[in-house]
């Protein structure tokens, strides 16, 4: 059931970034793509510029704030990594 409901709300999280992205001027203004969805995590593309706002406001806001999973009434948590490539962490350098 929890890994039915992670990936029911991750949908939910993926549906409504994706109309962020293509309907709104914020959502145009970052540029930002979605690019898999892998197990429990979301891969994204986004313009170096814009990263620090989509990791402190964006991700966080749709994946937690908007998100809340019915069957128990909570929100998800949300770990955020930042990669310049898939295998280099920008936190650690």
């Amino acid at each position: 059931m929890i890994q039915s409901t992670v990936a029911d709300a991750l949908s939910v999280a993926m549906t409504m970034l994706w109309k962020f992205r293509h309907m709104t001027e914020d959502g145009q203004r970052l540029g930002f793509r979605l690019i898999l969805a892998i197990h429990d995590a979301i891969l994204f593309e986004v313009p170096n510029e814009h990263v620090d706002e989509m990791v402190t406001k964006w991700i966080p806001y749709f994946m937690s704030e908007l998100n809340i999973i019915p069957q128990i009434n909570r929100r998800l948590q949300v770990d955020i990594e930042v990669f310049e490539r898939w295998t280099e962490d920008l936190k650690k350098e």
